[in-house]
């Protein structure tokens, strides 16, 4: 984009494109590489084949061009199998993973919620001045296609969906999903948004169009104040949509924390093998859940603090009033989004730490359970012990056969030693003051 034509200050919405345009794109208008691949690495870590794509934080110009990572909830009437549950790709062509929330079993009738990885990139052509006259400019703004725009599909909230197995390629699968819970807030105010009119939360580019033909003078005005503020209402959309997914995260924990304390009923009763087989593996599912959503929670705490990175912040830190407006903004909402994902992870480290605990415990009253046995097992053949003591002393002679005179003799013996060992036992349990 050449400042010299007349087409300046212009905002360019990109959706979907091919890897090859874009790096036509990328040639023709000398976009830095790693803008581009960032917007086309959604994984959480880098694999070996991959290129390195993080910049330094000191080489980071936020106002110039950043990546923001999210992730779209989607409900669907589809239970994926747990073999399928890392196999799944939307049908487009920069194609995106797709994963199943994990909730607890007992949940199975509740809306199945499924997370698709996003990505939107900004990359500006000069840095503008603080003068409408002066600074000209254009943008980009790089976004995923919606999840129904395969006119394929048939049906409004139609998607594909890409399976591999071992022996088969890539196979499309239509699905029906929507909105979590109808998509996210509108983000104007009350009085101005109480109109018949609203975002359809079904595309990111017709909301950012909505948003800006509805935009206030204020908005527009920054614009020209920085061409990152251009992305104001996409980056509010970002965080909104994140907040959906601490929703997400708040129910599931309330469902664990619900449900992991001591079984009703079972604290201090004698349970059967069976019993205590079910109640550890009742804790076990709580626990394997946990572990889950704690590995869950270390991507999603390190994907905000990318995004916070690449708009040129640090975990903590107030933005200054020399950045833009929008920075400033998307600074305060992903600083709160951050503490949030940060009180989650305490959570469910303290949630693990019960559910451990009801583990060792349930462990150790099956071992008390198993010593008391033990004992009376102990003290039943202990009252046992002088009687056959007593009979192969007295077995020596035939005089202490059954039916001969002296056969009263070994019970005259047995019997007192038998009482006397059981006072004796008596004494040594009853409790002392």
């Amino acid at each position: 984009m050449n400042t010299n034509y007349s087409c300046q200050n212009r905002l360019f919405l990109l959706e979907d494109l091919e890897e090859s345009k874009l790096e036509t794109l990328g040639s023709a208008l000398m976009i830095d590489p790693l803008v581009l691949a960032d917007h086309l690495f959604t994984y959480h870590f880098s694999q070996t084949h991959t290129i390195p794509h993080r910049k330094l934080p000191s080489l980071i110009n936020a106002e110039r061009s950043f990546t923001l990572r999210y992730y779209e909830l989607r409900e669907t009437g589809h239970r994926v199998a747990e073999a399928q549950t890392s196999r799944r790709r939307t049908f487009a062509r920069a194609s995106r993973q797709m994963e199943s929330w994990k909730d607890l079993a007992e949940y199975q009738k509740e809306t199945i919620v499924d997370l698709v990885r996003h990505n939107i990139s900004f990359w500006c052509d000069e840095k503008p001045g603080r003068d409408k006259d002066q600074g000209a400019w254009n943008a980009i703004l790089l976004i995923d296609p919606p999840i129904n725009s395969q006119p394929v599909a048939g049906k409004h909230d139609g998607y594909y969906v890409l399976e591999k197995s071992d022996h088969k390629p890539w196979l499309p699968r239509i699905e029906t999903s929507k909105p979590f819970r109808g998509g996210y807030s509108d983000l104007r105010p009350w009085q101005s948004s109480h109109t018949s009119t609203a975002p359809s939360r079904r595309s990111l580019f017709d909301d950012i169009i909505f948003y800006w033909l509805n935009a206030g003078k204020h908005e527009v005005d920054s614009v020209f104040e920085s061409c990152v503020n251009t992305t104001l209402f996409a980056q509010q959309i970002v965080a909104s949509q994140w907040h959906g997914l601490l929703d997400l995260q708040l129910k599931t924990l309330s469902n664990l924390d619900l449900t992991s304390k001591s079984k009703s009923g079972s604290a201090g009763q004698i349970l059967s093998t069976l019993e205590w087989r079910e109640e550890l593996n009742y804790y076990n599912k709580r626990l394997s859940l946990l572990g889950l959503l704690q590995r869950r929670l270390m991507w999603y705490k390190q994907e905000m603090l990318l995004n916070l990175e690449r708009l040129g912040f640090t975990p903590g830190e107030s933005p200054s009033s020399a950045v833009a407006s929008s920075l400033r903004v998307m600074g305060r909402d992903f600083q709160a989004i951050l503490h949030e994902l940060d009180l989650r992870e305490s959570r469910v480290d303290n949630l693990a730490g019960v559910v451990t605990d009801s583990i060792n415990l349930s462990n150790a009253l099956r071992s008390v359970q198993d010593a008391r046995i033990g004992l009376q097992l102990s003290i039943v053949g202990a009252i046992f012990f002088p009687i056959t003591l007593v009979a192969a002393i007295f077995s020596m002679g035939d005089d202490y056969a059954p039916g001969a005179k002296k056969f009263w003799l070994p019970w005259v013996v047995a019997v007192p030693l038998v009482l006397i060992l059981i006072l004796m036992i008596w004494q040594t349990r009853r409790p002392r003051l």
